[in-house]
């Protein structure tokens, strides 16, 4: 065990009695039959009751994973690794066979869900109580608003202040719709949050606040919402004047994550000084860092390391080190940049400060950074034989957690039955990440898919490989919108240095999991988000937080492909299935939102609504590092086989493949993009884009080729 291990065992009341029991019980936890892996044990002794837990692990464990219960192990821990984990599992135990049953029929991962938190025993105790009521009138909520507001610490007086308060928010004054009072209450400390929005709505809507409904909801939906009102409500006055003269919009976006409240005072402590020399920040810059999950953290830390960075041997600009601050763990990336940067550029890893940047420049950038260190060298040998900038784009584009699936189970999908390149594989490690490459690992029922789509609605035309992008081209694609410092600029860019349509880009990016809206914003979700959406359009969705599919829930998922697709008229409904266009409800009013530094660290142009967006989706891709930082992508990358050159313009043609080309003279690199007449700002993706986006999986329509193309990227 490393010293960090036994720090994080013995930081929590118990400590002692964690440790006494990690000596006496790991190597038998190890080994079989449990089978567990030391990071597993360390994760159920690091909390309160420690001990305990790990006692409830050695009772529960091989019975919890048999019938008629079916949890993996990583369920089990998951369950056990936190305050209160012993109860929680045998919580699990008694009510998971009722909690499935009628009239609950929460699936396995929902109960799961549930239970995975502080006071997880609770939690389950409460859903058992008061879901068929909160199911009813006047309430109506799903059962997947009940879980989701459950599923989180204190998960059972967030489901009973929803069940006091969800009918009066509904009504006048507040005006709440019943989604943003789940979205509230559906965080760690829902309950006080929900309590804080009824008490400071109608203050905080009037002078000389004046925020939307909106924007009181964006604050209050995040860890410490409470709080994050009650800092808004002492400082906007302050913030809103001089020296300090930030907008409404920006106190939102700082406000508007975890640790909102330390952010607001943290930029009121630093404002000044990080303006000042030898810093010299924009007003945009600080609010971008600020704007984070550990936002506090993250001005500190540029505040300390700033000129360290800047000087040799790091040699980095100021716009790289905002970059990198400014994302979920900007502290912590700083400080994996500082520690690893001169070894990185060093022999055997030879990387440039552009591809260490882009890498440390997104949500975990510490510990993709970290697994580049570790399994670099080792992924460039056999079995692996990925080059240098394959690792580079996985690790900016899905993070730690797909290099270390990749180590696992990549000498296993180079062999037969699988039988997958290189190429292949770094391409399923960018689709979807670590889950991806399980799924494809566990067998995900690609043949099954493909063969109904084929039975129930036959398309003439060439063979998918012939008309989708390579998995080198994917992946260069992918890389270049994550290394991009302006977002908003990149899918510009990116049709200049892949010399190709907008039709033909969206419908690329729409075939791993980008919605239109976000690709001509530039903002690609990370993997696991994507491959969510795209095990959607497949026609299966596991439940929010599982990692990967089980085989056997695999199994009955191809089961029930056969159950549900061969029921007569589906290939009838499947072939009239029309194109679908974005919902005219989905307009929705622009509001202000978060500038982000250009090249220069002056701000860029908004655009309508993208900040709520962002918030939402808490940052889900931050990418800011140059577009030059890909040296990997190649210049006039040609997508797909079938191509026309159009020199003069670039031309919106029909079709399933990425058909025209451009010079990249002809692409306007203004300050906007220049879209085609008629086609409005985008704003942001509503569940109804979503769900459009997911719907009519098995549906003939123009994206049916890229699906298929997809489909024959992931079959192994």
């Amino acid at each position: 065990m490393s010293t960090e291990q036994v720090v994080a065992i013995a930081s929590h009341n118990g400590g002692k009695q964690a440790l006494e029991a990690v000596k006496a019980q790991l190597l038998d936890l190890r080994g079989a039959p449990y089978a567990l892996s030391t990071a597993q044990v360390v994760a159920i002794a690091s909390n309160g009751g420690g001990k305990q837990a790990l006692e409830g692990i050695g009772e529960q464990l091989l019975k919890l994973r048999t019938a008629p219960y079916g949890l993996s192990t990583e369920q089990v821990v998951a369950i056990a690794s936190h305050d209160g984990g012993k109860q929680a599992l045998e919580a699990v135990g008694a009510q998971l066979v009722a909690l499935r049953a009628a009239p609950y029929a929460l699936s396995t991962e929902q109960v799961v869900a549930i239970a995975s938190n502080k006071g997880g025993k609770q939690a389950l105790e409460a859903v058992k109580a008061q879901l068929l009521e909160l199911r009813g009138a006047p309430y109506a909520l799903s059962t997947a608003q009940v879980v989701a507001i459950a599923s989180h610490d204190g998960g059972k007086q967030a489901l009973e202040a929803v069940g006091t308060q969800l009918v009066a928010l509904r009504a006048a004054p507040y005006a709440l719709s019943t989604e943003q009072v789940v979205a509230i209450a559906s965080h760690d400390g829902g309950k006080q949050a929900l309590e804080a929005v009824g008490a400071q709505l109608v203050a905080l809507r009037a002078a000389p606040y004046a925020l939307s409904t909106e924007q009181v909801v964006a604050i209050a939906s995040s860890h410490g919402g409470k709080q994050a009102l009650e800092a808004v409500r002492a400082l906007f006055p302050d913030l809103r004047a001089a020296p300090y003269a930030l907008s409404t919009a920006q106190l939102v976006s700082i406000a508007s994550n975890p640790g909102g409240k330390q952010a607001l005072e943290a930029v009121r402590a630093l404002f000044r000084e990080l303006r000042a020399a030898p810093y010299a920040l924009s007003t945009e810059q600080v609010v971008a860092i600020a704007s984070n999950h550990g936002g506090k953290q993250a001005l500190e830390a540029v505040r300390a390391l700033f000129r360290g960075l800047r000087a040799a041997p790091y040699g980095l600009s100021t716009a790289q080190v905002v970059t990198i601050a400014s994302s979920n763990g900007g502290k912590q990336a700083l400080e994996a940049v500082w520690a690893l940067l001169p070894v990185l550029r060093a022999t055997p890893y030879d990387l440039n400060t552009a591809q260490v940047v882009a890498i440390a420049s997104h949500d975990g950038g510490k510990p993709a950074l970290e697994a580049v260190w570790a399994k670099l060298p080792v992924l460039r040998g056999v079995p692996y034989a990925l080059s240098t900038a394959q690792v580079v784009a996985i690790a900016c584009i899905s993070g730690q957690q797909a290099l270390e699936a990749i180590e696992a189970h990549m000498p296993t999908l180079r062999q037969a039955p699988h039988s997958l390149s290189p190429e292949r594989v770094a391409a399923i490690a960018c689709i979807g990440g670590r889950s991806a490459v399980e799924a494809v690992r566990q067998g995900l029922p690609v043949k099954a898919i493909r063969r109904i789509r084929r039975e129930k609605a036959p398309v003439a035309g060439p063979p998918p490989a012939s008309l989708g992008p390579t998995p080198q081209e994917l992946v260069a694609v992918l890389h270049f919108f994550r290394a991009h410092q302006q977002p908003r600029q990149a899918f510009v860019d990116a049709l200049a240095a892949f010399q190709t349509t907008r039709p033909a880009l969206l419908r690329l990016l729409s075939s791993v999991g980008v919605t239109e809206i976000e690709a001509l914003g530039g903002t690609i979700p990370d993997a696991t988000e994507r491959w969510q959406r795209l095990l959607g359009r497949l026609g299966f969705r596991p439940a929010t937080g599982a990692a990967a599919p089980s085989p056997d829930s695999l199994q009955g998922f191809a089961q029930s492909l056969e159950r549900t697709l061969g029921s007569p008229g589906m290939a009838g409904q499947s072939a009239c299935s029309p194109h679908r266009k974005r919902p005219a409800e989905t307009a929705i009013a622009p509001r202000s939102i978060r500038r982000r530094p250009n090249n220069a660290g002056q701000p860029s142009e908004p655009w309508p609504d993208q900040l709520a967006w962002l918030q939402r989706r808490k940052r889900t891709a931050r990418s800011h590092i140059r577009a030059d930082s890909a040296a990997s992508v190649p210049a006039n990358l040609h997508l797909g086989t079938r191509a026309q050159f159009t020199p003069d313009r670039l031309r919106a043609e029909p079709g399933p493949i990425m058909q025209a080309h451009t010079s990249p003279a002809s692409v306007s690199f203004g300050s906007h993009v220049a879209f085609e007449p008629g086609l409005p700002d985008p704003g942001t993706p509503t569940p109804a884009d979503l769900a459009s986006f997911e719907a009519e999986p098995f549906g003939v329509g123009p994206l049916d080729f890229h699906l298929d193309w997809l489909l024959q990227i992931l079959e192994a």
